[in-house]
């Protein structure tokens, strides 16, 4: 009787498995200290992250990127746009993305949209914390 033939590393085939899709957040705050601290943050912890300042930009980046965005983190007080109004935007163009609002003012008027909310100001930890469980919410 023979003994099983082994495999030496060498001898087995490469197979390449395919690379983990990053999840991407894309952050709209006109604050310039905010919105850079934010994009640092969800690096930190793996996120691909977008930045602007600006909400028609913020839509641009949607509309070219078609299904790449899977988080919309958006401040609701901005002076070109209401943040509420872009998140409106965003989901008719890209239905799928899951939208986390941010506000220093509280949360009473926000509460009838059903989307995610994280009050400013807060730890890296809080902002991770909420990015995750928002990203496994139901669209």
């Amino acid at each position: 009787m023979s003994a099983p033939e082994s495999s030496s590393p060498s001898a087995a085939p490469c197979v390449q498995l395919p690379k983990p899709r990053v999840i991407t957040v894309l952050v709209v705050d006109d604050d310039p200290t905010i919105g850079p601290w934010v994009r640092a943050a969800l690096e930190s912890v793996g996120y691909a992250v977008l930045h602007t300042v600006d909400p028609l930009e913020a839509l641009r980046i949607g509309r070219d990127r078609p299904g790449e965005i899977d988080l919309l983190l958006v401040d609701v007080v901005m002076p070109l746009m209401d943040g509420r109004k872009l998140a409106h935007r965003m989901r008719a163009q890209c239905p799928r993305v899951k939208i986390l609002l941010m506000s220093g003012y509280g949360l009473s008027a926000l509460e009838e949209a059903g989307w995610s909310f994280i009050t400013k100001p807060f730890s890296m930890e809080q902002l991770a914390q909420q990015v995750a469980v928002t990203l496994r919410e139901k669209t």
